[in-house]
């Protein structure tokens, strides 16, 4: 008999990192077994922009509804503060496997306060500029898709 399984993958923002720019995100690969017979370890893995993040084998028997894996990570942002990642799921299954995709557009992190990236995350900074005079104190611009934007 035939198998016929089905996979989905999720992907949540748990969490929004202001001060370092980033998300803390969990993408799950899940299954769902509707008839057939039990499969030996077939291959699974899960995609993050492009980069394997899990991979492994898998059981499953008939009826039968499973996790494949979970990963969580903290996903920095663009400099500009957004961000989407593009997640996909690959389960071998039967035959030549199924494949899932989810976007996820994360939480926008207004960047244009004033922030400075640091060896320690972002802070909230101040820029100045040379002069002949010393050191002047000036206002800090950040570009967004709109144009530019003056910072606090």
């Amino acid at each position: 008999m035939a198998t016929s399984y089905s996979i989905d993958i999720t992907a949540v923002e748990n969490s929004v990192d202001t001060a370092n720019n980033s998300s803390n995100v969990t993408v799950t690969l899940t299954g769902h077994s509707t008839t057939g017979y039990a499969q030996d370890n077939p291959a699974y893995w899960i995609k993050v922009d492009g980069v394997t993040v899990k991979q492994g084998f898998h059981n499953f028997n008939q009826g039968e509804s499973f996790t494949l894996d979970t990963y969580t990570a903290d996903i920095a942002h663009n400099a500009d503060g957004t961000k989407t990642i593009v997640c996909v799921g690959y389960f071998a299954g039967t035959g030549e496997g199924t494949t899932v995709t989810k976007s996820l557009t994360l939480t926008n992190i207004d960047i244009s306060t004033g922030w400075i990236k640091t060896e320690t995350g972002w802070e909230k900074g101040q820029s100045y500029i040379k002069t002949e005079d010393g050191w002047k104190k000036c206002d800090s611009y950040v570009k967004t898709e709109t144009g530019w934007k003056k910072g606090n």
